[in-house]
């Protein structure tokens, strides 16, 4: 009986916690392609819980020029840091990275590949960038220890075993570089919880913080604010 309770708990919890939209309107706007022939670098954009990039994701793209470049855009509609998957036809953290390679095989005149995320999504891109290796991964008050057993409870998940240990914790992911990829990783220096999550990956391979005035978690909308967006990425 107990157990049962504890079931439909979570299934609520999740019900919830899940943005109120259909399936199939969840799987369309998952992940989203953007191509320029003209264009010879290629960015993976992992949006936040919030679904954006601490901001709205069109003034994001128009302040850091990204409309002018390449882009795979994806939000994680489950919340579970994109290792739940992002739709029915990408169920899985493998499926999504296999996704995410065949786009760059698609595009022959990309020369160039870039992971950027903020929040839930800078942590993503630490992750995908480190095993897809990109050349540089752009990341935003990214999580770089996860607390699985509270982030099960909130998302109402049992399947602790698709989020493996090397995740959870960066700095044992980022300890066995890749040979390619530098991190720049971006937060508010008076905001103590992303402090210590960046500080988490000070003098690891490849790693390079950048602290930020301000005291709150939307790194990205304080940075916006003082006008330093538009020089952050590497735009040719």
């Amino acid at each position: 009986m107990l157990s049962e309770l504890r079931r439909r708990t979570r299934r609520v919890i999740r019900k919830a916690y899940l943005p109120v939209m259909p399936e199939r309107a969840r799987d369309a706007q998952s992940i989203v392609t953007w191509k320029r022939e003209q264009s010879d670098q290629l960015f993976y954009v992992f949006a936040g819980r919030g679904m954006g990039l601490m901001i709205e994701p069109m003034a994001f793209f128009r302040e850091t020029g990204l409309f002018d470049t390449n882009f795979v855009m994806m939000r994680d509609f489950q919340r579970f840091f994109y290792h739940a998957g992002l739709s029915r036809e990408l169920p899985d953290i493998d499926a999504i990275r296999r996704r995410l390679l065949a786009c760059r095989e698609e595009m022959p005149q990309v020369t160039e590949s870039f992971c950027l995320g903020s929040s839930m999504g800078g942590h993503a891109a630490i992750v995908f960038g480190h095993h897809l290796k990109v050349d540089t991964v752009f990341a935003f008050g990214p999580q770089t220890l996860i607390d699985l057993r509270r982030l099960l409870a909130a998302t109402g998940r049992t399947d602790a075993s698709v989020f493996p240990e090397a995740h959870r914790d960066l700095r044992v992911l980022l300890g066995d570089h890749n040979g390619r990829t530098e991190y720049k990783i971006f937060y508010c220096a008076d905001f103590e919880k992303d402090r210590r999550s960046a500080e988490r990956l000070r003098g690891l391979p490849g790693v390079e913080l950048f602290p930020q005035e301000g005291n709150s978690h939307t790194v990205v909308k304080e940075m916006q604010e003082r006008g330093l967006l538009r020089d952050v990425l590497p735009l040719r």
